[in-house]
């Protein structure tokens, strides 16, 4: 009798124990958690790679992809499998859009997907390797409004993006008389020569890179519209407004000068373009300007370059790809130019918006980066090395804005 207490005893205490194990969830058991930003960091013709933060409880990840914003959240399939929280997406097509959506999972449970993002696959690029330069594009809001009241205390952060990154063109926006006395530029930018200015556009070469194309443009001048310099070969012109401007009294100007690279001795053109901002209440409307004044800077260097010499335009369009009415890029495209944003092999800072509202967390964006600052180029061209957002970031924090732009900095290869 006392042989049978001691089994049974046995027998519920394994009974016991086992029904309080079951009532204990496991590692594999616990739902993994909701992917975050997934970053677009490479790309090229036929492939792009993504990164993302790792997540609780997932020991591999899946990601899907689709052809667009339905079609992603639609697949079942994915795409890729992996244990690592990065993934080369292979097998694209050259010069398409993209959406993926990653999510973690375990040996017993599916995380929730991520947010859909998209990037395009690079749709060309020359095949000659000519030596690369580095082109910044910075709007940094001297004087404009209450701009000018901070301007002394900003400009060192601005000449710090300048030095850190030693760009070899410089294409300033809102750059007004005060940001600073011609006396003042030599020792302000050492090593820079500035090689046109009007109103508020300034653009900059670094004199051991390149040199500006001596000679008179074959263009006459015509006041207030045209002007181009007597022995070089730079210039200014009115893009706008049209009779139908948002802001028919405000005028708008370009800057853009025919260089020589010192290095191989080919001449390239430089635009700096600054179109119209967003009208509160007028948002259609300031569309339509900037589309026009897109329209009309591409139609006026193209009656100078008749030579067809290679054309990059830089500077604060005012409009990104995130907008229904993105006319900017729609002249751009007409006239076979591409964003190199999607021209780029390399990506950093893809969702930190060029424009930063003065806000030191970064300002995101998820499906396509709402950058409104560009540099565009016919693809068949150029190769774009890399892409930056390039300000200074600190503990995921801006350290030291320098204007309410953050510069974008692109190393590019041009034939």
């Amino acid at each position: 009798m006392k042989r049978r207490t001691i089994m049974l005893c046995a027998l519920v205490g394994v009974v016991v124990t086992t029904t309080m194990l079951a009532g204990v969830p496991s590692q594999a058991a616990t739902k993994p958690g909701q992917v975050g930003l997934v970053w677009f960091t490479k790309a090229s013709r036929t492939s792009l790679t993504i990164t993302w933060g790792k997540v609780s409880a997932a020991t591999r990840y899946e990601v899907f992809v689709g052809r667009s914003r339905a079609a992603v959240a639609d697949s079942r399939t994915p795409r890729v499998r992996t244990t690592s929280a990065a993934a080369k997406i292979t097998g694209l097509a050259p010069g398409a859009d993209y959406w993926v959506q990653v999510r973690g999972i375990n040996s017993g449970a599916k995380g929730s997907r991520s947010a859909r993002q998209a990037h395009r696959t690079i749709a060309a690029q020359t095949t000659a390797r000519p030596p690369s330069f580095k082109l910044m594009t910075y709007n940094v809001c001297s004087d404009a409004g209450p701009c000018d009241k901070t301007w002394a205390q900003r400009r060192p952060h601005v000449l710090d993006r300048v030095k850190t990154y030693v760009p070899d063109v410089i294409t300033f926006q809102e750059a007004a008389s005060n940001f600073a006395d011609p006396s003042e530029l030599p020792t302000l930018l050492p090593g820079y020569t500035q090689v046109e200015y009007k109103s508020a556009k300034r653009l900059f070469v670094r004199s051991s890179r390149f040199s500006v194309a001596p000679g008179r443009t074959t263009l006459p001048d015509q006041p207030d519209v045209f002007d181009c310099e007597s022995r070089v070969r730079s210039c200014w012109m009115k893009i706008g407004p049209s009779p139908a401007s948002v802001t028919p009294g405000k005028s708008r100007y370009a800057v853009w000068a025919e260089l020589i690279d010192l290095r191989t001795q080919k001449h390239l053109i430089i635009v700096d373009v600054h179109t119209t901002t967003t009208v509160s209440g007028r948002e259609a409307e300031s569309a339509l300007s900037r589309g026009r004044e897109t329209k009309a800077v591409l139609e006026k260097v193209k009656q100078y370059n008749t030579e067809d010499l290679p054309v990059v335009y830089a500077g604060d369009f005012n409009s990104h790809r995130n907008r229904p009415d993105d006319f900017v890029r729609t002249e751009m495209a007409k006239k076979g130019y591409a964003d190199s944003f999607e021209l780029a092999q390399e990506l950093v800072g893809q969702h930190r918006n060029s424009y930063n509202d003065w806000q030191t967390t970064p300002k995101t964006s998820v499906q396509w980066g709402d950058h409104v600052d560009h540099v565009w180029a016919v693809p068949q061209q150029v190769r774009v090395l890399w892409w930056h957002q390039a300000e200074r970031i600190t503990d995921g924090r801006y350290a030291n804005l320098g204007s309410d732009h953050s510069p974008l900095v692109v190393r590019m290869q041009v034939e």
